[in-house]
């Protein structure tokens, strides 16, 4: 082989090598990073509002979730959640209503491959409609939670709540009706909500889960949480009385943190004599349990600084008359109202008393069996002095013409000063201000009402 031939086997030997480099990296291009996957995910509709969302991803990722309304249309982004929250409930549906999800777990701008869960179609529902009446501006961001009644023949059949915002629009609801009519609402630790349903305490996440039942006991009307993590309600109490049928009494129960227990009860047969009855109240029987004897219908458990003790306050309407108790001794330190200590005939069958500080309470007079024969409601701010045994009204808010919820209803006093009413018989919440004028209010359909409405913050909801 000559000199030239030797160098041009060599060139193409380089050349063929060169070649077959360029070949292998078209072959293997660099590898384009994947975005996180969701693992699972599931839509499940829970009410003719709601649809709760679950999904699995990894910790640090974000996930988008995107709505497509009624099956048809674009997907519009309605969320984003924490990779590790792993659920959340949309809210502010239509019923009967078919609906389709999108979501894509995301980190750093990279999405991985969006999950699809099967179209779901919401519930029907048959909550009263509701009209807003009175809005001034500045009632956007906070939400209303309440029972509905109906006030039909079958007002204790009906376990119905929802949750409204401002304008209105029902964005919550829950229906329930085996465990019947839903009288207190309250906001619990952990964002879910307590209900009195007729004699059960229920324990109730926001998708619909029941997580726990205190059925011990009959409970009714009023539930607070303590600060040691226990809970306070009213409980009935029924009596059997020889020859006379059952008379229908009251209790308080201090109840476990799991509600597994009663640690502590109060009665009023032990402290009120079975003879101090109302005399148009005593022959009915609402709850078909027994004849109404005491009907309380609220309960607030306070610290007395003074003293260092929990003392406990019970409205017992059918006697116009607030009992404050010791804790835990159970002794009476003093009786408000018709045949107490101070305080007679400034209410009649009143609802829902709530503390302010500086002796006042706020309550709503509904004025069933007022003297006088007179009907109509109020709310009312009454100052009381124990020491000096006085008490006296010094705010009131009264209309023209008078509104007359004879049953349900209750106050609140806001953080803003002014004052919100559940006008419940009638089916109206109105807010008004200190000097009396009201800046915002919503009725619901005829033959409807709440017994209660709490306020929450928005968030409450949103970010379950």
């Amino acid at each position: 082989m000559t000199l030239r031939s030797l160098c041009l086997q060599t060139l193409l030997i380089s050349l063929v090598a060169s070649l077959g480099a360029c070949s292998d990296s078209k072959s293997d291009p660099p590898a384009v990073p994947q975005g996180p996957a969701i693992t699972s995910a599931s839509a499940v509709a829970v009410s003719g509002r709601n649809v709760r969302l679950t999904w699995k991803t990894q910790a640090d990722a974000e996930v988008v979730v995107e709505r497509q309304d009624a099956s048809s249309g674009p997907y519009v982004e309605i969320a984003r959640r924490a990779g590790e929250h792993g659920q959340m409930l949309d809210l502010a549906l239509l019923p009967s209503t078919t609906y389709s999800y999108r979501l894509k777990a995301c980190k750093a701008e990279l999405c991985g491959e969006p999950a699809l869960p099967d179209p779901v179609q919401t519930r029907g529902s048959s909550l009263p409609t509701t009209e807003l009446t009175v809005s001034e501006p500045g009632f956007t961001d906070d939400i209303l939670v309440m029972g509905v009644a109906g006030l039909a023949d079958n007002y204790a059949g009906i376990g119905h709540m929802m949750a409204l915002d401002r304008t209105g629009r029902i964005i919550w609801e829950y229906e329930n009706n085996k465990e019947g009519l839903i009288t207190e609402v309250h906001a619990l630790p952990g964002g879910r909500l307590g209900a009195e349903q007729l004699i059960s305490l229920v324990d109730i996440d926001l998708d619909g889960t029941v997580v726990k039942k205190f059925t011990e006991l009959p409970a009714h009307h009023a539930l607070q949480v303590l600060s040691d993590g226990r809970y306070a309600a009213l409980t009935f109490d029924r009596i059997q009385q020889s020859g006379k049928g059952v008379l229908l009494g009251d209790g308080v129960a201090i109840i476990s943190a799991d509600w597994s227990a009663v640690d502590w009860q109060w009665l009023t047969r032990d402290h009120i004599d079975m003879g101090d009855v109302c005399p148009l109240c005593i022959n009915d029987d609402p709850y078909h349990l027994g004849k109404d004897w005491t009907h309380a219908n609220g309960l607030t458990v306070m610290m007395d600084e003074a003293e260092q003790k929990l003392k406990l306050y019970v409205n017992i309407r059918n006697l116009n008359r607030i009992y404050r108790i010791d804790y835990p001794s159970g002794n009476i330190d003093w009786v408000m109202g018709d045949g107490g200590d101070f305080g007679a005939g400034l209410w009649s069958h009143s609802h829902c008393p709530e503390f302010l500080p500086g002796n006042r309470v706020l309550l709503l007079d509904n004025g069933l069996h007022r003297a006088g024969g007179e009907e109509f409601s109020r709310v009312i701010e009454v100052a009381y002095d124990p020491a000096q045994k006085k008490a006296d009204i010094v705010w009131e808010y009264r209309e023209t013409p008078d509104f007359y919820s004879f049953a349900l209803g209750a106050v609140h006093r806001q953080d803003n000063g002014n004052t919100f009413i559940a006008d419940g018989y009638s089916g109206r919440l109105l807010e008004v201000t200190p000097d009396k004028k009201k800046v915002w209010e919503l009725k619901l359909q005829q033959n409807y009402g709440t017994y209660k409405a709490i306020v929450v913050p928005k968030d409450f909801f949103s970010s379950w």
